[in-house]
């Protein structure tokens, strides 16, 4: 799930304005708040509870139509208005050197849940330790569109998990994490994120993951119980741009390593890039072209491309309207989908 505040930059901007943080203690602290929460979880807002409290709540309506045309020639279209998401996170400054944060998550159709809770230990001016259930930060996932990228579907990670994050100069951040499966319920996994942001314009960064499968592809494995499951490895790429005061761009790429035998040995792997143009302080023009290659074919977009408009009512709320087309694989029942949405949101 993508992580749709009103008129940000590109994650990876965000990330690049914690590596470019001048003091180095606040860089630490930042730099673990952010490799546990990159990907789903909200910004604190600016409500103070207390002198160590911050709240932060995003909500979503969408409105939206999608038509899928078959191969053998007929169509199927459907429209839904739906309160989509509801997310209240909580940031808590435990002592000078423990940060406590979680967020609450309702989605349509769902139970309100923990989405993620994490504590963030600084141990040293560049050295900084993540305990708790968060999102690794194994892709940037980046973008101002309403939907997620596919390169989420297939790298998203959110696990119990334990991390070490190193920054010896601004430019540079290392993180390490170990986490038990949902395939394999055993601490066997883990992943290491090398982000790096030499000049202000340019992040880039680099990660792999032992086993891909344990992300959002969980749940398509299915084993037989004498079954033996091997792990397979996953890499991830990924590079931001600003080109302008107004203009970014980026690009990632998400791919198994090896064939997967529980998936009938497909290779899967997603690629998307971004492009980002605030037009004015109100308006924001957001662009996607992303594909995928053997990742869940019958049911995933070989290739998908289109774009977002967003305009800013305040500094809180924001309209939105979106396009989608996709393309899919032959071994798929879809030839080709239309998909149109439009979001009222409030962040703050």
């Amino acid at each position: 799930m993508n992580k749709n505040t009103i008129l940000v930059a590109l994650i990876a901007t965000q990330i690049s304005a914690l590596l470019a943080a001048e003091e180095s203690n606040t860089l630490v602290s930042d730099a673990s708040k952010n490799a546990a929460t990159l990907l789903n979880s909200i910004e604190p807002g600016n409500m103070m509870l207390a002198d160590y409290v911050k709240l932060g709540i995003e909500a979503e309506i969408l409105a939206t139509y999608s038509k899928e045309n078959n191969n053998d020639g007929t169509s199927e279209d459907s429209n839904d208005l739906v309160f989509d998401k509801l997310d209240i996170g909580l940031d808590v400054d435990v002592t000078e050197n423990i940060k406590f944060n979680t967020v609450f998550e309702y989605e349509d159709g769902e139970d309100l849940r923990v989405d993620s809770a994490q504590f963030d230990f600084e141990l040293t001016d560049y050295l900084a330790v993540t305990v708790g259930k968060a999102y690794i930060p194994f892709g940037a996932f980046g973008g101002d569109m309403i939907s997620d990228p596919l390169t989420l579907d297939l790298g998203e990670v959110c696990k119990t998990t334990a991390g070490l994050i190193w920054s010896p100069v601004n430019e540079l951040a290392v993180s390490a994490w170990v986490f038990s499966g949902d395939i394999e319920e055993e601490i066997n996994n883990g992943a290491v994120i090398i982000e790096f942001a030499p000049v202000n314009e340019l992040t880039f960064g680099f990660g792999v993951i032992s086993d891909i499968c344990e992300g959002s592809l969980a749940d398509s494995i299915e084993l037989d119980d004498d079954s033996d499951y091997e792990q397979t490895a996953g890499v991830n790429a990924w590079i931001a741009i600003n080109l302008t005061d107004s203009l970014s761009v980026a690009g990632e790429y998400i791919a198994a390593i090896d064939d997967i035998d529980a998936l009938n040995g497909d290779k899967p792997q997603a690629w998307a890039f971004d492009a980002v143009w605030k037009a004015t302080d109100d308006l924001t023009i957001a662009g996607r072209y992303e594909g995928t290659k053997e990742f869940l074919a019958e049911e995933t977009p070989k290739s998908r491309v289109g774009g977002t408009v967003t305009y800013a009512l305040n500094d809180a709320v924001s309209l939105s309207a979106e396009y989608l087309y996709g393309k899919y694989d032959d071994v798929s029942e879809f030839d080709d989908s239309h998909a149109v949405t439009g979001r009222l949101a409030i962040a703050f």
